[in-house]
């Protein structure tokens, strides 16, 4: 659970950084 986490969080930077959707990061979920 908490690894799961980890990855959103690292997720939603390179997401940030690329300036890609939020709907992104819960597809990857």
């Amino acid at each position: 659970m908490k690894h799961q986490s980890y990855s959103i969080i690292n997720f939603t930077n390179q997401e940030r950084e690329k300036g890609l959707p939020v709907s992104l990061k819960k597809t990857c979920r």
